[in-house]
C-alpha cells in the first residue's frame, strides 16, 4: 500500500468514525427525550372500566410502554448495526494495509 491509498483508506475512515460518532450522539439524545417518570411520585387510576377518562388513561401509558420498548429495541438494533459495520470496516482495512 502506497502513501496515496494510505492516506485515502484514512480519511474514509475519519469520514466513518464521524458518522458513527452522530449516530450515538442521535441515539443518546433519543433516550434522553423518552419518557421518563420519578421513581418517588406515584398515580392512582381508577380501574372502573366504564370511566372514560380511565380507559383513554390507561390506552395512552400502554401506548408510552409500547413505543419507548419499540425506541429501545432500534436503538439496540443501530448500535449493533454500527458494531458490525466498524469490525467489516476494521477487516477491509486490515487486508488492505496486508496487500
Amino acid at each position: 500500500m502506497n502513501n496515496q491509498q494510505f492516506h485515502h483508506v484514512l480519511l474514509l475512515l475519519i469520514a466513518y468514525i464521524r458518522e458513527v460518532a452522530d449516530l450515538i450522539e442521535a441515539a443518546q439524545t433519543k433516550l434522553q427525550e423518552g419518557f421518563t417518570m420519578d421513581e418517588t411520585s406515584h398515580t392512582c387510576l381508577s380501574t372502573d372500566g366504564d370511566n372514560p377518562i380511565s380507559r383513554i388513561l390507561k390506552t395512552f401509558l400502554q401506548d408510552t410502554k409500547e413505543e419507548d420498548q419499540s425506541m429501545e429495541d432500534n436503538i439496540s438494533f443501530m448500535l449493533g448495526s454500527i458494531h458490525k459495520r466498524i469490525g467489516k470496516y476494521k477487516r477491509t482495512i486490515k487486508d488492505t494495509t496486508d496487500d
